[in-house]
């Protein structure tokens, strides 16, 4: 009877390790296998991301030598958003003509300076609802300037902004 039992325990003890070896061989291969699935970035075509901005497209007007887009950007345009928007145009248009984006309060007060060819507002009626202005000319220079000013362009101190 002793045999029998010393039998028992060398089994379980044989089958003790054999389940021992196949747990460490099971641990080693996977702590072996490299799953980079996690710590792969999926590629990203940023030429086809579209940021859509808080502003809204009231019309334009295209001259010989310029065109002037109006927008409406509310009463506290955010100024990041605003250097976001110019950088984008000035990536997105390729050509060496002018462009002029103006920023109203409202549509109702949005409309073109009365100059034709020029993007220069002298009526404080208007002055008073314009937020910003960006404007660039690639055949000038690779970088726009962005005129901000708070409340409006008329009583605001005006802040010039290089964008690139």
């Amino acid at each position: 009877m002793s045999c029998v039992q010393f039998s028992n325990h060398q089994n379980s003890s044989v089958t003790f390790i054999k389940v021992g070896v196949y747990y460490l061989t099971a641990i080693c291969f996977l702590s072996s296998c490299k799953d980079t699935s996690f710590n792969q970035r999926i590629p990203v075509d940023e030429s086809q991301t579209t940021i859509v901005f808080p502003f809204e497209f009231i019309k334009v007007r295209k001259g010989d030598v310029m065109d002037i887009y109006l927008y409406v950007c509310g009463q506290q345009p955010n100024l990041d958003t605003l250097i976001l928007f110019s950088r984008s145009k000035t990536e997105e248009i390729k050509d060496n003509r002018w462009y002029e984006f103006v920023f109203f309060d409202s549509s109702s007060n949005a409309e073109f300076p009365k100059l034709d060819e020029s993007a220069l507002y002298i009526e404080p009626k208007v002055l008073k609802h314009i937020k910003a202005q960006y404007h660039f000319c690639r055949a000038l220079s690779k970088t726009g300037e962005l005129t901000f000013a708070s409340p409006n362009l008329f009583d605001g101190k005006w802040s010039k902004i290089e964008v690139k």
